[in-house]
């Protein structure tokens, strides 16, 4: 390599080591340390126009053979109900085609005794809860049958 080349390239070398050290300057501001981390997410954060309420859990029961089996039999089931007991504001039994709201939410009571139905209609509840502003949660045993489309039980749902 000429002399020429050398110093060609110890100079392109110091030009782009120059670049990056200036791209490191002081002139960006960034925190020094994390307790300014709230303040700039905020500051450069959009705020989501779709906030979930907290504290107003709507709670989706299926009504389906299984789940009244489920109630009356299942440990762990029957552990569950105290903690929705305390969260549920609002109820809503899927029986069939039919999404209630139950009125007054009673969710004790409710929980303790689900009347068996043929099937529940666990995509009509799943899309509610997506499209819903409130916390929410879907007590079902997972089955979901398409009466519309075939008599076969599928393990998912599609929305």
């Amino acid at each position: 390599m000429g002399r020429f080349t050398s110093k060609l390239l110890a100079a392109m070398i110091l030009v782009i080591s120059l670049l990056t050290f200036y791209s490191c300057s002081k002139k960006t501001p960034t925190p020094i340390d994390a307790k300014y981390i709230k303040d700039f997410h905020a500051a450069t954060s959009q705020a989501s126009p779709d906030m979930i309420e907290e504290d107003n859990l709507a709670l989706f029961v299926d009504y389906s053979t299984c789940m009244a089996e489920g109630m009356k039999n299942s440990p762990f089931y029957i552990k569950l109900v105290p903690s929705f007991v305390d969260a549920t504001k609002v109820y809503f039994s899927i029986k069939g085609d039919s999404i209630k709201q139950e009125v007054p939410a009673d969710t004790y009571n409710r929980l303790l005794n689900i009347s068996e139905v043929n099937y529940a209609d666990l995509k009509t509840a799943a899309e509610q809860i997506a499209n819903g502003k409130t916390e929410a949660a879907l007590l079902t045993d997972g089955e979901y049958y398409n009466l519309r489309q075939s008599p076969e039980r599928t393990p998912t749902i599609r929305i």
